[in-house]
């Protein structure tokens, strides 16, 4: 599951509800599920090619709960869940570090580097920062779909 492009992201989280369910403890399986319903009402109100001024404050709103929900999963089940990165992370990780310190001619350090680190969600990205800017782009430029950011010839 690398390199997935926006569509196929699209196309799991679409998916994804019955494979949750039940997943995880009744409060938190509640709050994933709530979760990838407003991913889910917020992709599809995206989508449309044509919007008017329903649509458009239904998508306000969808954002708005989605927001909500990111806030809840951050939380409620994020601090409840203790996660590490992934074992490829930590091997690129280490990669870098011994690449790092052979440039500086240092030795390795006493510290161990097998472990793997903690990770966090991290909700402080721009991606989801331009969330609550979206219907004010689609209100000025249009529907996204057709969008390119190629420059013109």
């Amino acid at each position: 599951m690398r390199k997935f492009a926006c569509k196929d992201f699209e196309d799991l989280i679409q998916c994804a509800i019955p494979c949750y369910e039940g997943l995880l403890l009744p409060d938190h399986n509640d709050i994933i599920l709530d979760l990838l319903w407003d991913l889910n009402v917020v992709i599809a109100y995206a989508s449309l090619r044509l919007h008017s001024n329903s649509t458009l404050a239904s998508l306000n709103t969808m954002v708005t709960e989605l927001g909500d929900s990111m806030c809840r999963f951050v939380n409620d089940t994020c601090t409840t869940y203790e996660t590490t990165e992934i074992p490829e992370e930590a091997e690129e990780r280490r990669t870098a570090a011994a690449k790092a310190r052979k440039k500086k001619n240092k030795r390795k350090r006493d510290e161990e580097e097998d472990d793997l680190l903690p990770k966090e969600f991290n909700m402080r990205t721009f991606k989801i920062h331009n969330l609550e800017h979206y219907v004010y782009f689609i209100k000025n430029v249009g529907s996204l779909d057709g969008v390119s950011t190629r420059p013109g010839e």
